[in-house]
């Protein structure tokens, strides 16, 4: 029976996704970061900030930085990479309603319940671990690392 697949398990599968879905954003991005050397440092970073920090206090932060560097031409910042990672990454599992416009992903987080909060944070601190994972072994530890 080729046809059969086996029942998944519980959390392997999850770890999986998140790890190929980082790998792909690495591979897609590779050409377009601006310092890799930076971005490497930042999504290395970048699960220590969510747990210092929280959900809503990063995105502000990164969206502030994207903000900074608005109208300088170029290839896109680390700051604006991680801003889209995270953001698709909610958007991937139905915590965050689809749109393309930052400010709207912001309002959303304030308006959330401390449990939608919850469940959006374990995912942005799961996928951004996978992603510091994928970092480190296609791009290298980073500065500082």
């Amino acid at each position: 029976m080729a046809d059969d697949k086996e029942e998944p398990v519980f959390g392997i599968d999850l770890e999986t996704e998140r790890l190929r879905k980082a790998n792909k954003f690495i591979r897609e991005i590779e050409e377009k970061v601006s310092d890799k050397k930076a971005f490497a440092s930042l999504a290395r970073r970048l699960p220590t900030l969510l747990l210092n920090s929280g959900l809503v206090l990063t995105i502000a932060y990164l969206m502030k930085r994207v903000k900074e560097e608005e109208g300088r031409e170029g290839a896109k910042k680390p700051e604006e990479l991680l801003l889209e990672f995270l953001t698709t990454r909610l958007k991937e599992t139905g915590l965050l309603s689809e749109n393309k416009d930052y400010m709207k992903d912001l309002d959303t987080l304030l308006d959330s319940t401390p449990d939608e909060l919850s469940l959006m944070l374990d995912e942005a601190l799961a996928s951004a671990e996978a992603l510091k994972i994928i970092t480190e072994a296609k791009l290298g530890p980073g500065e500082g690392g």
